[in-house]
């Protein structure tokens, strides 16, 4: 593997995952704050008891897109294969985190638009571990998604709150319709996402060009 080659895969995946992480993060705040402003008024109830917090949330997850982006940045201007297996380890761990707090801000595994990349997300992990590539990590990326996809659920179980949900969307026509294309668009961007990360980190691991 010669080293020009390492240098522009190593960019090439940079690249990749920073648009998916500057995607997760635009979205939402059009789904949050641009959105409701569009059709006038809220797109759905939240469980006031978990959204209590929700300035803590969004700071949360403000500062997640900030160290994900600058530990991207700084592998992609300096790319070194060392360091670049544990910057993308690290990377893709803080990306599962932006992306189950997107899923739970939205309402959780079962109602939120974001939940299928977060099936990509599995599947791909999944992939991964059958071609025998960083099983381990893998194996512990798969727990991982499923058990943050899970908390939030548990969490309004065990205070006993009188439905199990993180938000209710609201039904509407506009509303129903435009949650199918949100959906169906971060699904589409996420498997582009995950198809050219595996496919080049597979690469990386085996040394085929």
């Amino acid at each position: 593997m010669s080293m020009h080659r390492d240098m522009s895969i190593i960019t090439r995946i940079s690249v990749t995952m920073l648009l998916w992480v500057i995607g997760v993060f635009v979205s939402y705040i059009g789904i949050a704050f641009v959105y409701p402003k569009v059709i006038g008024g809220s797109a759905f109830d939240a469980n006031g008891e978990i959204f209590s917090q929700n300035f803590w949330w969004w700071i949360s997850g403000l500062i997640i897109f900030l160290i994900t982006v600058g530990v991207i940045v700084g592998q992609g201007t300096s790319p070194h294969y060392p360091r670049y297996e544990r910057t993308l380890g690290f990377t893709v761990l803080t990306s599962v985190a932006l992306l189950a707090l997107a899923v739970f801000l939205t309402g959780g595994f079962l109602d939120s638009p974001y939940s299928g990349p977060v099936s990509l997300y599995i599947s791909f992990f999944v992939l991964m571990i059958k071609k025998k590539e960083y099983p381990l990590y893998n194996t512990f990326l798969v727990l991982l998604t499923i058990t943050l996809m899970a908390l939030p659920y548990y969490y309004v179980y065990k205070h006993d709150y009188a439905s199990v949900y993180i938000v209710q969307w609201k039904t509407t026509p506009l509303i129903t319709f435009s949650r199918f294309a949100m959906g169906i668009s971060l699904s589409v961007f996420g498997a582009w996402v995950g198809a050219s990360v595996s496919d080049q980190t597979g690469q990386m691991a085996s040394g085929r060009y």
